[in-house]
């Protein structure tokens, strides 16, 4: 069984602040709110990067 360590997340969207969280497992990013895993490449971004990018994207749609 694997502990799963969720991070809590905020980022700049339209002039506001939004909160989400995120997960870290096998190398994807999972986030609340619900989003599609993402495959990142360690090279290029750090979790954290992509779960704010991810997070302004579910803002765009409304879903945060």
């Amino acid at each position: 069984m694997s502990l799963e360590l969720w991070r809590e997340i905020t980022a700049e969207y339209d002039g506001r602040i939004i909160k989400g969280s995120f997960k870290f497992i096998d190398g994807k990013v999972d986030g609340e709110p619900s989003t599609e895993a993402r495959q990142i490449n360690w090279a290029v971004v750090l979790p954290e990067q992509v779960a704010k990018i991810l997070l302004r994207e579910l803002a765009r749609e409304g879903r945060a």
